[in-house]
């Protein structure tokens, strides 16, 4: 992703206050210096996982300054996980004969793999989605105040990235009250493929949770939203989009919304990210990308099993 891409979600992450843009992956420690005096920053955070550059510590300088803290890293997601799924998505035309002859295998990424051809071509998450992560990521969710004017937007949010906030600022334009539905594994795999979605409902739904545009979540949302499902929740606007990657007649969904003349239409711009833009990016480079995932996978598989020794 780009940096403005990056910056796009990240400042729309509901844990996020501020985004500090082009930030070095390497901090000096005239650096920090900096930016802790500039921000007025009192601790810098990282996952427990060792950040190495040639050998260095990459925080090794906030922590000799006393700053740094350290959080324990998430199990069963990670940006190489994500990867990985996405590098066996494509259609069996477009592997080569060795992708092929792994193709339905169940291996899963987070066991000890030697490659990315060891993962399945379906993908299953071993993310372990508890009452108590879903209770801190919608800390602060409330229900819609008196008054409030309910929009309704539904979708696949696959990949979460900056195109869905960008189309997410736009349904939200349409009233005060942002409801996202996001839709089953089953639905989704059945109007756009056996390889779809890359991220689990679980994954997908604390992707949008996680973002400040959105107010609540509708979760294993429907086809389209129903007379039934706009009386309960109270819907006073239904938002869809004219583009979903795969999906045949997917702006056609919301007859009984346009019938009530509630719904509108927001138009994907040529230049909006979707979810194909990064799997062409990660294509275009795959030898690159899999020599990258490879070795980042090694490093995972030696931190998993030092933490479970």
């Amino acid at each position: 992703l780009s940096d403005q891409e990056r910056c796009d979600m990240v400042e729309n992450v509901r844990f996020v206050d501020e985004i500090i843009p082009r930030s070095p992956y390497v901090m000096t420690r005239e650096y920090l210096e900096w930016v802790i005096k500039e921000y007025n920053i009192d601790y810098v955070v990282h996952g427990d996982d060792p950040c190495l550059v040639n050998g260095e510590d990459v925080y090794g300088p906030v922590k000799e300054m006393g700053k740094f803290k350290s959080i324990p890293r998430t199990e069963g997601i990670s940006t190489t996980d994500l990867i990985g799924r996405i590098l066996t998505s494509s259609h069996p035309n477009e592997l080569s004969p060795r992708n092929q002859t792994v193709l339905g295998t169940q291996t899963r990424l987070l066991t000890k793999s030697q490659s990315v051809y060891d993962l399945p071509s379906i993908h299953s998450s071993r993310f372990m989605t508890t009452s108590s992560i879903l209770r801190k990521f919608s800390a602060g969710m409330k229900s819609p105040p008196p008054g409030a004017s309910i929009v309704y937007i539904d979708g696949t949010w696959d990949m979460f990235h900056a195109g869905h906030v960008e189309l997410l600022k736009k349904a939200k334009a349409y009233g005060t009250f942002l409801i996202a539905g996001v839709f089953s594994d089953t639905l989704i795999r059945e109007n756009v493929g056996a390889s779809f979605p890359i991220m689990s409902i679980n994954e997908r739904m604390l992707s949008v949770i996680g973002c400040k545009l959105v107010d609540d979540v509708l979760i294993d949302a429907p086809f389209f939203a129903d007379d039934d499902m706009i009386a309960s929740l109270n819907i006073q606007t239904v938002v869809t989009t004219d583009f979903e990657q795969g999906w045949e007649g997917y702006g056609n969904r919301q007859m009984v919304a346009e019938n009530r003349s509630i719904l509108k239409t927001v138009k994907w711009k040529s230049d909006t990210l979707k979810f194909g833009d990064i799997e062409k990016r990660l294509n275009d480079n795959r030898s690159r990308y899999e020599k990258k995932f490879e070795s980042k996978k090694r490093a995972e598989d030696e931190y998993l099993s030092l933490i479970h020794i």
